[in-house]
């Protein structure tokens, strides 16, 4: 019986149904690799709070932190792993892990979801304090990057970062988003010659999205039809940056309160007759993040305008799969906005949702797992 140790601060190691545990994923990845290879056993390490909300600075969370990256040994000698499968949150335990399983010559794959040291390089003021200690954590990456067995990453852009860092590591990309399962629906739709262009931009707005070419298209798409664009959040940071926006565009700006019911998006996407779903990713983040709000419009049928770099997943929905339009540069913009406001274009894209919703699925999970079993029987 060979086992592997999740690692993830948020795992779920309950003996509820799969799809009942806190962390879905890894319930639905344990079930099939279980039932792929009955000769391995998943077992899991969590955090002291598995279910601690708030940002990385909240009490709960920088307790996990430090729980987490202390007991790091003795979670691989008391769960006698073969093999640990970490993934990134909280912020740098693969640092930790990378080392104790050389210590205890333990094969190791890495999960990456966020690339928290590059995007700690990236998103600090250039020689601050917070900058430097990012660099630092950033160089001890690199060097532990390479001793990893396998690195499974987010989406294409991130293998790219990935081989540009380690070479030689082998990696294998799995997209894991939209693993709910909801009620796809038919929003195509004939807008009425009167009707604006509703565009929604839904969740957060960080260290991610700059909204200057989202600025850019909106002045372009005013130029031809009238546009409504509304944020659906609690940020109210977030609400002013796209108000005064639209006010400077000529667009109508819309607030709606946060549908904390994730089931219930498709029925608000009907009702407020939106076009477009809006996601942003910043150049200097390709690689480092994979925007998932994408999977939260796709899954329901809205289709996306995605203004970023490609290789990303939300790229890959758009320029792959049909299900929005994409620009990566200020030039292609004038060209996502033609076709934005061509009726016909934009229900195929919305048609085309529903193959990318179906990529983007439980079926990942299924991936994922027939992943770490091929991992697993070649290490044996």
């Amino acid at each position: 019986m060979k086992t592997i140790l999740y690692v993830f601060e948020f795992a779920d190691d309950s003996g509820v149904p799969p799809r009942e545990k806190s962390d879905a994923l890894w319930g639905l990845v344990q079930a099939r690799l279980e039932s792929l290879n009955p000769g391995i056993r998943a077992a899991a390490a969590g955090g002291i709070f598995r279910r601690a909300g708030g940002n990385g600075l909240a009490f709960k969370r920088v307790c996990n932190f430090f729980y987490m990256h202390i007991s790091a040994p003795f979670r691989i000698l008391f769960s006698r792993a073969d093999a640990v499968f970490v993934r990134t949150t909280p912020p740098l335990i693969q640092l930790s892990y990378a080392f104790w399983c050389g210590v205890f010559r333990r094969k190791k794959i890495l999960w990456l979801m966020d690339y928290h040291p590059v995007f700690g390089v990236r998103t600090t003021p250039e020689k601050s304090l917070s900058n430097r200690t990012w660099k630092i954590l950033d160089f001890v990456d690199r060097l532990l990057l390479k001793k990893f067995d396998l690195v499974v990453c987010i989406d294409e852009a991130m293998r790219e970062l990935v081989k540009e860092r380690a070479p030689n590591v082998k990696t294998a990309v799995c997209p894991t988003f939209s693993l709910k399962a909801v009620e796809w629906l038919d929003l195509r739709k004939r807008p009425r010659s009167d009707e604006p262009l509703r565009l929604l931009y839904s969740g957060n707005l960080g260290k991610s999205h700059s909204v200057g070419r989202l600025e850019k298209l909106l002045k372009l798409l005013s130029e031809g039809r009238g546009v409504e664009f509304s944020y659906c959040g609690a940020s109210g940071a977030a609400a002013d940056v796209f108000a005064r926006m639209c006010s400077r565009c000529g667009a109508k700006f819309k607030r709606h309160a946060f549908v904390e019911n994730y089931g219930e998006l498709g029925e608000f996407y009907k009702r407020e007759g939106f076009d477009f779903g809006v996601v942003l990713l910043n150049d200097e983040l390709k690689g480092v993040v994979s925007p998932s709000k994408f999977s939260g419009y796709s899954a329901f049928g809205l289709p996306i305008i995605y203004i970023g770099p490609r290789g990303t997943n939300v790229d890959i929905a758009c320029r792959k799969f049909g299900a929005g339009l994409s620009a990566d540069s200020d030039a292609s913009l004038a060209e996502l906005a033609e076709s934005a406001l061509c009726p016909d274009i934009r229900n195929a894209c919305a048609s085309a949702t529903k193959r990318a919703a179906e990529y983007f699925s439980p079926n990942a999970a299924n991936a994922l797992a027939e992943i770490l079993d091929g991992f697993m029987r070649n290490s044996a």
